[in-house]
C-alpha cells in the first residue's frame, strides 16, 4: 500500500526521490477567517464607501495525502473547503437624496451570507524533525470553486413615510488560492496529531456598475489528525 501511494505522488510531481518517502493522510479541520470590503464612486451614496466594510469568520476543512522525503521535502496532494459569512452594522446619513430626491435619512446594510471555496491543492514544503516535525509548507490551489451570496438591505425615510427593501445575489467563479501553512506534527506510530496555521490568500471581486465588493479569506487555523503509512 505504502509503495503505492507513494508512486502516485511521484507520478503526480514527476520526481523519483519521493520513493523513499514516508506517507500520511491527513484530515484538517478548524476555522476560517476573512474581510468583506465596499467601495463606491456614486457620489450620492458615497457616504457608504468602505463604510459597510466587516469582517467574516467560518469553518475550514481539508484533507492530503502528504509524502515526507529522507531529504525533508515535503509534497501534498489534497482538498480544500472555506466557508465564511459576516454582517456590517448599519450605516445611515441624514438628510441625503437619491436621484435628486431630497430625504431625511438614509440607511443601508451588507451582509455577507456565505463565502465558500473548494477544489484541489497541492503542497510543496520542507519537513523538520522526526517523530515532532515542523513543516512549512506553500499551498496552491487550483480550479478552485467561489460561489459568494451577499444580501444589500436598505431603507429611506421621507417624513412619516419609511421605505425599505432587500436584495440578495449569488456569483459563482473559478479560480485559484495561495497560502503559507505552518503545521507542526506529532508523530505517534501509525497516528499523526498536529495543529497548523494558514495565511491565505483566496479572493473573489464583484462590480455592478460603479460599486466594488471584494470578499476574502486571508487565514485559517486547523486541527489535525491523520494516518500514518
Amino acid at each position: 500500500m505504502k509503495k503505492l501511494l507513494l508512486a502516485l505522488l511521484a507520478m503526480g510531481l514527476g520526481c523519483s526521490p519521493l520513493l523513499a518517502a514516508d506517507v500520511s493522510l491527513l484530515l484538517e479541520g478548524g476555522a476560517a477567517a476573512g474581510q468583506t470590503t465596499f467601495t463606491t464612486t456614486d457620489q450620492e451614496t458615497g457616504f457608504l464607501n468602505q463604510s459597510l466594510d466587516h469582517d467574516t469568520t467560518g469553518d475550514a476543512a481539508s484533507v492530503v495525502l502528504l509524502a515526507t522525503a529522507d531529504s525533508g521535502f515535503v509534497f501534498g496532494l489534497g482538498y480544500q473547503s472555506f466557508k465564511v459569512k459576516g454582517q456590517s452594522a448599519w450605516v445611515t446619513l441624514d438628510s441625503g437624496s437619491i436621484a435628486g430626491i431630497s430625504l431625511d435619512q438614509i440607511g443601508a446594510r451588507l451582509t455577507t451570507d456565505s463565502m465558500t471555496v473548494s477544489g484541489p491543492f497541492v503542497s510543496l514544503g520542507y519537513s523538520f524533525g522526526d517523530s515532532f516535525r515542523f513543516a512549512p509548507q506553500a499551498r496552491l490551489g487550483f480550479s478552485n470553486r467561489y460561489e459568494v451570496t451577499r444580501t444589500a438591505d436598505i431603507f429611506l425615510e421621507l417624513g412619516p413615510i419609511r421605505v425599505e427593501d432587500s436584495a440578495s445575489e449569488t456569483t459563482t467563479a473559478t479560480g485559484g488560492t495561495f497560502a503559507i501553512a505552518l503545521p507542526v506534527y506529532w508523530r505517534l506510530g501509525p497516528l499523526t496529531l498536529g495543529a497548523m496555521y494558514q495565511a491565505m490568500s483566496a479572493k473573489a471581486t464583484v462590480t455592478v456598475d460603479n460599486e466594488t465588493t471584494e470578499f476574502t479569506i486571508h487565514s485559517a487555523f486547523q486541527l489535525v489528525l491523520g494516518a500514518n503509512f
